[in-house]
């Protein structure tokens, strides 16, 4: 049954905290000295040094040191820019890999203790953290391998290289059932990791565009385009797990000493349980646009892309509005006080499924009666300014529920925005010379209120960074010319479905290339991303 405190509207914002995330935050692992045959559960190694903060043992490589290029004063690492294609140095790209690796490492410094290693995700749609600390290390091979920059013969370890090859994406092909096996401990994949560090420098020496010392043009026919292409899925995998590092339950996850805070403002107390629009967080102002011709697509190779981001396309946009900013927390707080979550009217059939099944009466990163707000490492007093972290299920009730309220039916109804809509906008504020404040790159670990950085010329605010933008479109091909690039052809081909939709904009977690304007990002509807949405109507 739907819980009583979300059938009713209140007469103040407390609610029922998310079913799913009492259901995970109950869950644990069996240790040594348990049965171990618990149905469901997973047993522990001992693994004792994962309790605690990490040595300087723990690195990959080198640990960070301030002469290091991306490692500020303190210790704390940043991203650097996208490596420029054009002109790639085997220097540049040394430091673009080591500042990877660095971040990789880093962020899994904040898993406290083995269970959080090994505990699979609350929705069962990823793998625990164990698979992805090897990933990373398994597609750089396995890609290098493919490329003729490395030998097979030069594997560390091929059956780990396996283990570790595929992700998840809930396909019918996906074989969720590896996640209750035993995986390897961390001890052996942490040196599993080592020894391919050190493999992927011995490729970056054999590169055949770098053998002259002179800067080199790569481009995706070129062998090092492997070496660019693994290292840009680990910068999106980081992305992944600091997702699921913030899904996972308060006592499993602690302070990463070595990546930034969050945003200054989650220091301020939630100071009232009843937000109010123009005092707690701002309100929805719709902005219009006359529409025009924007060009989608890389047309070059000026820096690494993924297969479905090149092609020409020149699409043609009809007048619409748009909101100066995201949607907040202060505005999904009204959806809730008044029932958005009971109403099975405000939700499509597969929506509503999915919010029946979650049991979800609420965004799933807020906390304690909805008065507490889940960052990746820490929770912090509610933000009503800041956007909502949402799928695309809760975006689009919440659009239909705001439609009705404001009297916007039919035609005039709110929607998301599509991938050209925002394209447009963000391409003739960049023109103007002011494309606005990004909060991208891992400058905060966290989304950022909703009109704390600069707008654009247009008046948006946040037309990249902060959150991914859930858009209208179901990913697709931008051209004819689309062709699945042979170092990883199920890239992005099999999500050409129509069950999996365009997210654009960036996160505060985007780093490389996908901290662009350019990168088209796609999920199913019911997956969590660091993803937000503005509303949108055709005029």
């Amino acid at each position: 049954d739907f819980p009583a405190a979300c059938r009713r509207v209140p007469q103040f914002l407390i609610v029922a905290a998310s079913m799913q995330r009492a259901r995970f935050a109950g869950r644990r692992l069996l240790g040594s000295s348990q049965l171990r045959s618990a149905p469901g559960c997973v047993p522990l190694r001992g693994e004792t040094w994962l309790q605690g903060p990490r040595d300087s043992g723990w690195w990959s490589d080198r640990a960070p040191e301030p002469s290091m290029p991306g490692v500020a004063p303190d210790g704390r690492i940043v991203a650097l820019p996208s490596l420029d294609a054009r002109a790639v140095t085997a220097c540049a790209a040394r430091s673009y890999i080591d500042n990877a690796w660095l971040i990789d490492d880093a962020l899994f410094a904040s898993l406290d203790g083995e269970e959080a290693w090994l505990l699979p995700a609350w929705h069962g749609l990823r793998r625990p953290q164990a698979f992805y600390y090897g990933h990373n290390a398994a597609f750089y091979t396995n890609k290098l391998v493919m490329a003729g920059l490395l030998d097979e013969s030069e594997r560390v370890r091929p059956d780990l290289d396996v283990l570790f090859e595929m992700g998840v994406d809930e396909n019918p092909w996906d074989d969720m059932s590896r996640n209750e096996s035993p995986w390897p401990s961390v001890e052996e994949v942490h040196g599993y990791r080592r020894a391919t560090r050190e493999l992927i420098d011995r490729a970056l020496d054999r590169a055949p565009e770098l053998a002259g010392g002179s800067p080199a043009r790569v481009d995706a026919r070129s062998p090092l385009w492997a070496l660019l292409m693994a290292v840009e899925h680990q910068r999106i995998h980081v992305e992944t797990s600091s997702v699921l590092i913030r899904e996972m339950p308060n006592h499993l996850v602690q302070t990463a000493p070595h990546l930034a805070c969050a945003h200054p403002t989650a220091a301020r107390p939630c100071v009232t349980a009843e937000p109010v629009a123009g005092r707690d967080f701002p309100d929805v102002e719709m902005l219009t646009h006359c529409g025009g011709t924007v060009a989608l697509g890389r047309r070059d190779h000026a820096e690494f892309g993924w297969d479905l981001e090149f092609g020409a396309q020149d699409a043609a946009v009809a007048p619409f509005a748009l909101s100066s900013t995201l949607v907040t927390n202060g505005d999904l707080a009204a959806f809730i006080a008044a029932g958005g979550y009971a109403e099975q009217r405000f939700w499509s059939i597969e929506g509503w499924d999915w919010r029946s099944r979650s049991g979800a009466c609420a965004p799933t990163f807020w906390e304690e009666g909805n008065l507490d707000l889940r960052l990746c490492f820490e929770s912090v007093p509610m933000q009503w300014d800041w956007p909502a972290v949402v799928n695309r299920h809760e975006a689009q009730a919440f659009l239909a529920w705001k439609s009705g309220v404001d009297g916007a039916v039919g035609r005039d109804a709110y929607r998301l925005l599509t991938e050209a809509e925002l394209a447009l906008v963000r391409a003739e504020a960049t023109a103007a010379g002011q494309p606005g404040g990004a909060n991208t790159g891992l400058v905060y670990t966290s989304e950022s209120p909703v009109r704390a950085l600069e707008p654009a010329a247009t008046g948006h605010h946040d037309l990249l960074g902060s959150l991914w933008e859930h858009c209208n479109d179901a990913i697709g091909p931008l051209d004819a010319t689309f062709e699945a690039h042979p170092l990883y052809r199920d890239f992005s081909e099999p999500a050409f479905d129509g069950r999996h939709f365009v997210l654009s904009g960036a996160s505060f977690a985007s780093t490389g290339t996908y901290a662009g304007a350019a990168t088209r990002n796609y999920f199913r509807p019911h997956f969590f991303q660091h993803a937000g949405f503005r509303v949108a109507r055709t005029l």
